[in-house]
């Protein structure tokens, strides 16, 4: 994958927006998560088909599996899940909440640096 291509894409999201998951690259976000639009991932989030994905936000606990709601902020978790052999701790996201117009300012560097490809 080449900088062209992700940069045609990112272009491209504004226009429409919609993510092409296919051209994102540079451990941005991995194929198998469906949308990831906007969000903020903590360090050591891992996101897979399969992962869960607690929304904790609110009063009560919201569970999405395969999907992130655009502008959500996550963090790694873990929840309790009985098996034969007794209870573990398995890995989860969790959404802390929603991306605040603060981060849109701190990033649009980034932005703009990735449009003209600029590197730093």
């Amino acid at each position: 994958m080449d900088l062209t291509n992700l940069n045609k894409d990112r272009k491209n999201r504004r226009k429409t927006g919609s993510l092409e998951l296919g051209t994102m690259a540079f451990g941005k976000m991995p194929p198998q998560a469906k949308e990831l639009e906007e969000a903020v991932l903590g360090a050591n989030v891992v996101l897979t088909q399969s992962t869960k994905i607690i929304d904790v936000s609110g009063t009560e606990p919201k569970e999405y599996k395969g999907r992130v709601p655009s502008r959500s902020v996550l963090i790694p978790g873990s929840y309790l899940k009985k098996f034969p052999a007794g209870e573990y701790n398995v890995s989860c996201a969790l959404i802390i909440g929603q991306r605040k117009p603060s981060t849109d300012l701190k990033t649009s560097l980034n932005d703009a640096l990735r449009d003209f490809n600029v590197s730093a």
